[in-house]
């Protein structure tokens, strides 16, 4: 295990968000049982990562959380955030100044910062 992901796990022990992953762990998805996270292609893969975060989301999500997305892209995870929490404070953070400004101006009410990714060797 990553140092990284170690240091996550041990700073999320005893919080809301373990729970929340523990009970999830056992939760079918709806619509996935041939999905076994084997192979397929990317767009596939990414596509039913985004499910499972949208599912998560629903249950552990309340109409006033505030939510961040990082590496927004174009919105697609963030527009999720909005509608299962529309009285949230939502933040988007996105790299590509281009895809930056498109959020600007896709979620007025969105604090969107352009910021660039954080490259270590």
């Amino acid at each position: 295990m990553s140092t990284v992901i170690h240091r996550l796990k041990s700073r999320l022990k005893g919080t809301w968000i373990r729970n929340a992953v523990r009970s999830y762990k056992g939760f079918h998805l709806k619509g996935h049982s041939g999905d076994d996270g084997k192979g397929g292609d990317a767009s596939d893969q990414n596509a039913s990562y985004d499910r499972q975060t949208v599912e998560v989301m629903s249950h552990v999500l309340r109409r006033n959380s505030n939510c961040i997305d990082v590496g927004a892209h174009v919105g697609d995870i963030l527009r999720h955030m909005i509608n299962i929490s529309p009285l949230g404070k939502h933040y988007a953070f996105e790299p590509l100044p281009d895809l930056s400004q498109k959020l600007t101006e896709s979620f007025p009410l969105v604090i969107v910062r352009q910021y660039p990714t954080l490259q270590t060797s």
